[in-house]
């Protein structure tokens, strides 16, 4: 269990370095204030408060800011355009606003296989 720092999501201390790789984003289901876990159970009803939905987007940013992401000593040799799409990924994390961003935000890292919920 631990208590993510959502404050500063993309902070590099935030992540962990595994036995297999570097660079790791914890599970929000590992997050030990319950706050995370309740936010992410109200967005995938559909019915985060604004503060939840906020929550969730930070925690999307600190996700896909993970450098395992474009580690290729870890995950192999990455497609050019699957590099080219983490890189828009992150960029547009700190773009989302509202409900609809979030949810194609999802849809597009499902697409390069980063599930982050």
């Amino acid at each position: 269990m631990f208590v993510l720092d959502l404050e500063n999501p993309t902070d590099p201390a935030n992540y962990i370095d595994r036995e297999f790789s570097a660079g790791t984003p914890f599970n929000w289901q590992d997050e030990a204030s319950g706050q995370l876990m309740q936010a992410v159970m109200a967005y995938l009803r559909q019915e985060p408060t604004p503060e939840q939905l906020q929550l969730v987007i930070k925690y999307l940013q600190y996700y896909i800011h993970a450098p395992v992401w474009l580690d290729g000593a870890v995950i192999g040799p990455i497609d050019p355009e699957i590099v080219a799409e983490i890189v828009a990924l992150r960029e547009l994390s700190l773009k989302m606003t509202n409900l609809a961003e979030v949810n194609q935000y999802i849809y597009r890292a499902l697409r390069v296989a980063i599930d982050p919920l």
